[in-house]
């Protein structure tokens, strides 16, 4: 058998253990609520966890506290340390919630693989998230959280935002283009109206990212290689 192979058998064991309560020896502790684990295990995924084990405080010698969290996000936390990778498909205002408290969680406490994790699928879920509600409500967050661990999530949310506004300026005149440019109120009814009414996003040969579609003889067609016959993106 390989090393690696018996990395993951190793792995699985220890999986298997935390599933059936074997050899717990650790807790963290999450706004009251026991979340059992194996020091082993933190103190190999994460240095903080390591730095904690190994300190002289006598405070973690039996558990840890993590009461800035919600528990089923640091639950996830320990989950992903098993070995078990969440995946959402479905776009919701509770999915990017999760996605958004799990990948602070992992820069915080720096686990192995997490923050990686956690960015890919909420970048993944804004993908597909087409409702303009959900959207801005993110932004919203992680807007006015004003830390520097949501400051990459704000980059990713902010290219999808600007994506529907690049797709709807594509079809703009220059005559409105110009106008948008001179007159505060023109611009702010049309990035409201941009918010609200599309446009509509989907995939096209011509580009291996979403890119805006138009309505055309009642169906919809690329805006920018203006072929014809695709649908919008769905999850």
């Amino acid at each position: 058998m390989s090393v690696q192979e018996n990395l993951m058998t190793a792995h699985e064991n220890l999986k298997k253990a935390r599933e059936e309560g074997l050899f717990i020896d650790y807790a963290i502790v999450c706004n009251g609520t026991r979340i059992r684990a194996h020091k082993l295990v933190l103190y190999a995924q994460s240095p903080v966890f390591k730095a904690a084990l190994t300190s002289d405080f006598t405070k973690f010698d039996s558990e840890y506290t993590i009461d800035d969290f919600p528990e089923w996000v640091v639950e996830e936390m320990v989950q992903f340390m098993y070995g078990n990778h969440h995946i959402v498909t479905v776009a919701t205002e509770e999915s990017l919630i999760f996605f958004e408290e799990l990948f602070v969680l992992g820069n915080e406490y720096q686990v192995k693989g997490l923050e990686g994790h956690a960015r890919e699928q909420y970048e993944r879920l804004l993908e597909y998230c087409v409702g303009t509600d959900e959207l801005l409500s993110s932004l919203g967050r992680i807007y006015t959280a004003n830390d520097e661990e949501r400051s990459c999530l704000y980059g990713i949310l902010n290219d999808t935002i600007w994506l529907r506004i690049r797709c709807m300026l594509n079809e703009t005149s220059a005559q409105d283009m110009e106008y948008l440019l001179q007159c505060p109120d023109f611009s702010r009814d049309y990035a409201t109206s941009v918010f609200k009414h599309g446009p509509l996003v989907g995939r096209c040969s011509c580009s291996q990212s979403l890119i805006g579609l138009s309505v055309f003889n009642g169906g919809l067609r690329c805006t920018v290689c203006e072929n014809k016959g695709f649908e919008i993106a769905e999850p």
